[in-house]
């Protein structure tokens, strides 16, 4: 047999199952974890029951999902930033060392391989410098050329180019060329705090983005958690609405019950008077008597259980006899229909059968329905009183005769 449940316990189900998790779930999907959901809740002074029902829903498997922004996730885009800065110091760094760069003496005459005749006359004065070229000069059409010794002494000196198509080829090429190193250093030092100023503009304005972002989660946040309380109240409310109706129509039906009693009171005690006198007419007049096994009282009870409009299913139903009686166990479910939902509780009959004039009836009754047990009670107990006439109806159907008397005689059922 199942467990039995209340009708409190079916409502904080509801509860759980309704409106808490739904909510949860919309505060999980901003980004909180449970601590977070459950600290929020006790700054609001939330009641303590309800931040219980909120633990009982951590074995519901309820999946974390980020935050959705338009823009990227700030650490991944530092990360980019970072590495977008690397790379074009690296290309700044990569053209300062291309125009620092110094030649061999070798180089040199390659360069100037058609106009290298003073530089053959200087080679034992300046061969084991290093050279760069830093200007030219459109006046004397000169290519200027920087050396340094090995001894660190350096000075510079005018190579003549007499092609003019020639110098104008050399002009080209070194038009961009800084007369010093330290105007080279000066260029690219400059470049260099350009991009870092660049970098923290791009920082400056992620910090910016992340704070209004953070500013219109936090407003999604509490826009949830409002419709949680609204919504909490609205299920407390219905909450006392069904029990008023559940209380309302278990007064209803026990009053039904009452007066289906005093008629069958009634109904009893005209049939005691007809019996009374068709005994008296009969006189002692012998009737025969049929007996029967008990397992036509199981069926009649089973049939009127079965349409009974507050039993859902019969999971069980034992009877057994016994010397002038029977007893009867079941175990059923019972169903209450309301216009919110349908109550459904276990249910347990314990009851005897026992002779009482030309009848039987129930006796020792006991129905357990939990909260439902003063409203299902009475109920079946009326139902399982008409169990004398279903019987007479059965055998009087059975065996063509109308039936006088039934009674339990050595475990089984007797008529005549």
């Amino acid at each position: 047999m199942r467990e039995k449940i209340s009708v409190a316990q079916m409502d904080m189900e509801m509860i759980r199952q309704g409106v808490i998790i739904k909510k949860v779930e919309e505060l999980k999907k901003l980004g909180l974890s449970d601590e977070e959901i459950n600290k929020i809740f006790e700054e609001k002074g939330v009641d303590q029951t309800i931040l219980n029902e909120i633990k009982k829903t951590e074995d519901e498997t309820i999946p974390e999902i980020p935050i959705e922004t338009t823009s990227e996730n700030s650490e991944g885009k530092e990360g980019k930033e970072n590495a977008e800065y690397e790379a074009k110091k690296a290309e700044i760094e990569k053209r300062r060392q291309e125009e620092l760069k110094r030649i061999s003496f070798d180089e040199l005459m390659a360069e100037f391989e058609h106009n290298n005749h003073r530089l053959i006359g200087v080679r034992a004065e300046i061969g084991d410098s290093t050279f760069r070229i830093i200007d030219v000069d459109d006046i004397d059409q000169e290519v200027i050329i920087d050396y340094i010794k090995p001894d660190n002494t350096h000075s510079n000196f005018g190579l003549k180019i007499g092609n003019e198509k020639t110098f104008k080829k050399y002009k080209e090429k070194y038009k961009d060329v800084d007369w010093s190193d330290e105007n080279i250093n000066d260029k690219y030092d400059t470049e260099l705090i350009k991009l870092k100023k660049q970098l923290k503009k791009g920082e400056a304005e992620n910090a910016r983005r992340e704070q209004v972002e953070n500013s219109t989660n936090q407003e999604k946040i509490n826009a949830v958690f409002d419709k949680l309380i609204e919504s909490i109240i609205e299920t407390k409310k219905l909450e006392e609405k069904l029990t008023e109706i559940i209380v309302l129509e278990a007064e209803r039906d026990k009053n039904t019950s009452e007066f289906f009693k005093e008629t069958k009171d009634k109904k009893d005690t005209e049939q005691n008077k007809e019996n009374d006198l068709l005994k008296s007419k009969e006189g002692s007049e012998k009737r025969e008597v049929f007996s029967y096994k008990i397992d036509i009282i199981k069926e009649e009870i089973h049939k009127i259980l079965f349409y009974n409009e507050h039993i859902n299913k019969i999971y069980k139903l034992d009877i057994d006899g016994a010397e002038n009686k029977i007893n009867i166990k079941g175990a059923i479910e019972g169903i209450k229909k309301t216009f919110l939902k349908d109550i459904k509780v276990d249910i347990s009959i314990n009851a005897e059968l026992i002779n009482n004039g030309d009848n039987i009836i129930i006796s020792q009754y006991n129905l357990d329905a939990g909260i439902l047990t003063p409203l299902i009670k009475p109920i079946i107990e009326k139902n399982l009183n008409t169990i004398s006439d279903k019987i007479k109806e059965f055998i009087k159907k059975k065996e063509n005769k109308k039936v006088e008397k039934i009674w339990i005689e050595g475990g089984e059922l007797k008529a005549n």
